[in-house]
C-alpha cells in the first residue's frame, strides 16, 4: 500500500514495493509537476507547521512553471503506456532516476488548482481529474483541491477497497477528532526545499504525451455520471425497519433498473473474502429468483403492501445467504474463472464456457459494490461493459449516496433515469413496509 506502485511492462504489470525506511518521503503534485517531499530531518519528521510551509514552497515554484504533463501516460492503456514507459525510461538516464523516485515515495500528495462544488464535480476530480496532476500507477493518492475539497485514489490491482477504505476512515477520524500531534508550530530554518523531480522530455516523448491526452479526453468525454445523494433516510432507517442496509439497497437498485427496463439482468456486487490468506474479493450475484419476483411484485399497482413486503423480504434474505456463502469462499465465480484460466493455449474450452446462459450472467450489466463511512461523501469507479452502470454506493446513517456512471453510446444509457428510478424505488419500498407494519398493527385485538 506505502511506497508501493504498479509498474507497466509486456506481457503483464507488476507491483513494486520499497523499504520505507530508505524512503521517508512522499511525492508532491502540482501543476501536473512532481516534487520530492522528505518527511524526516535530522531524524526528526516534520511538524505540520513545516509540513505546510514546505507545500506551500511547491505550490508558488509549480504556478510560476510550466511543464509538459507526463503524468497523463499512466492513465493510457496499458500496452501503449508499457511501451511508452520504455522510451521514457530510455530518454535519459535522469528519467530512469525520477521515476524511481516517483515510485518509491510512501504515497502521491495531489495539489489541484481546481475548485470543484457540486457532486458531479467533485466525484469527477477525484474519479480522473485532469489525467496530469496524477500518476495513476501509483497505489495511494490523496488529492486536495484549491477550495479545500479532498478525496482519494487508489491503484485497484494490487488492492481492494476495504483496505484503502479504513485507511482514509482513520485518517478523517484521527484528524476531525484532534488526535494527531501537530509537533511544534515553529518551522526550522534549515529544512531543505522540495526536489523537483524533472523528466527529460524529447520530441518522441512529447508526441507520446499527447497522444495519450487525447485518449485520455476521449475515454473521459464519453462518459456519464449522476451523483444521487438520498436523503430520505439510511441505515438506522432500514435497521429499524427490520431489513439488512446493504440487502436493502441492492434491491432498490434491482428494482430501480426493472422500472427503467422492464427487466432484471446481471448483476455484480463484490464480496470480501479478506479472513482467508491472499483473499480479495467474491462476487456475489445480486439477481436471484425472489429478487425478480420482488421487482415484478412491486410493479403490479393492484397488489398491496403486505404481498409487496414479502416479495422484499424474500428477495433480501436470499441476498444476505449469497453474501454470507460468498464471504465464506463458497461463491462460485472465482472457482470457475480459476478453471477457465487454467486452460492451456488452444485447449477446447468445456461446454459450461461455451454456454449462452453463462456469458449472459456473466455479463455485469450492473457492476455496485459498497463502501460506507460517516465521513464520505461518496465513492465511485466505472462500468464493466458497454451496455451497462458502475454503481457505487454509501450508506451512511441518515442517506444513501450512490455514484452512477456509464458510457455514452449507442446503448441509449441514462444515469440520470437510473438514479431517478432507483430514487423512487427507495422510497416505494420504505412506505411499503410502513404501510404493512400499520395494517398489522391494526389487525392485532386491542386489550
Amino acid at each position: 500500500m506505502f511506497n508501493a506502485t504498479r509498474v507497466p511492462t509486456k506481457p503483464s504489470d507488476y507491483e513494486a514495493t520499497y523499504d520505507l525506511a530508505k524512503n521517508e518521503r512522499i511525492t508532491v503534485a502540482r501543476n501536473n509537476q512532481f516534487f520530492d517531499l522528505q518527511l524526516v530531518h535530522n531524524g526528526q519528521l516534520l511538524s505540520a507547521a513545516e509540513i505546510e510551509s514546505q507545500l506551500d514552497k511547491i505550490v508558488e515554484l509549480a504556478d510560476s512553471n510550466a511543464a509538459v504533463p507526463v503524468g497523463i501516460l499512466t492513465s493510457d492503456n496499458r500496452d501503449l503506456w508499457a511501451d511508452n514507459y520504455k522510451l521514457l525510461s530510455e530518454a535519459s538516464p535522469k528519467n530512469a532516476e525520477t521515476l524511481e523516485r516517483l515510485q518509491s515515495s510512501a504515497f502521491l500528495l495531489c495539489l489541484d488548482d481546481t475548485r470543484p462544488v457540486t457532486r458531479e464535480e467533485y466525484h469527477r476530480t477525484y474519479w480522473h481529474g485532469n489525467g496530469s496532476n496524477r500518476w495513476f500507477d501509483k497505489s495511494l493518492q490523496f488529492i486536495v483541491c484549491d477550495n479545500g475539497k479532498a478525496g482519494f485514489l487508489a491503484e485497484h490491482s494490487s488492492m481492494d477497497g476495504t483496505p484503502t477504505c479504513r485507511l482514509n476512515d482513520y485518517v478523517l477520524d484521527q484528524t476531525l477528532n484532534n488526535k494527531v500531534d501537530l509537533g511544534n508550530s515553529a518551522v526550522r530554518s534549515d529544512l531543505p526545499a522540495p526536489e523537483p523531480l524533472r523528466f527529460v522530455t524529447p520530441p518522441s516523448v512529447v508526441r507520446a504525451i499527447e497522444q495519450a491526452g487525447d485518449r485520455f479526453r476521449k475515454v473521459v468525454d464519453q462518459h456519464q455520471l449522476h451523483v444521487l445523494q438520498y436523503e430520505g433516510f439510511g441505515k438506522d432507517e432500514i435497521k429499524k425497519l427490520g431489513f439488512s442496509p446493504d440487502g436493502f439497497v441492492q434491491m432498490a437498485i434491482q428494482l430501480g433498473y426493472y422500472k427503467l427496463y422492464g427487466k432484471s439482468r446481471a448483476t455484480y456486487e463484490a464480496a470480501a473474502t479478506r479472513k482467508f490468506a491472499q483473499g480479495r474479493t467474491e462476487t456475489c450475484r445480486s439477481v436471484s429468483n425472489e429478487s425478480v419476483d420482488f421487482c415484478k411484485t412491486f410493479e403490479t399497482p393492484l397488489l398491496g403492501a403486505q404481498e409487496k413486503v414479502a416479495a422484499l423480504q424474500a428477495a433480501v434474505k436470499s441476498h444476505g445467504s449469497y453474501a454470507k456463502a460468498c464471504s465464506e469462499g463458497k461463491g462460485v465465480d472465482r472457482h470457475l474463472l480459476g478453471l477457465r484460466l487454467s486452460l492451456k493455449p488452444g485447449e477446447e474450452k468445456p461446454a459450461i464456457f461455451q454456454d449462452a446462459a453463462y456469458a449472459e450472467s456473466s455479463h455485469w450489466c450492473l457492476s455496485t459494490s459498497q463502501l460506507s463511512s460517516e465521513h464520505f461523501e461518496g465513492w465511485g469507479f466505472s462500468e464493466v461493459v458497454p451496455d451497462g452502470y458502475g454503481i457505487a454506493y454509501t450508506i451512511r446513517k441518515d442517506a444513501v449516496i450512490l455514484h452512477i456512471a456509464a458510457m455514452k453510446n449507442d446503448f441509449g444509457l441514462n444515469s440520470d433515469h437510473l438514479a431517478h428510478f432507483i430514487k423512487e424505488a427507495l422510497g416505494e419500498m420504505r412506505l411499503n413496509v410502513l404501510a404493512a407494519k400499520l395494517k398489522e398493527a391494526a389487525s392485532k385485538p386491542k386489550l
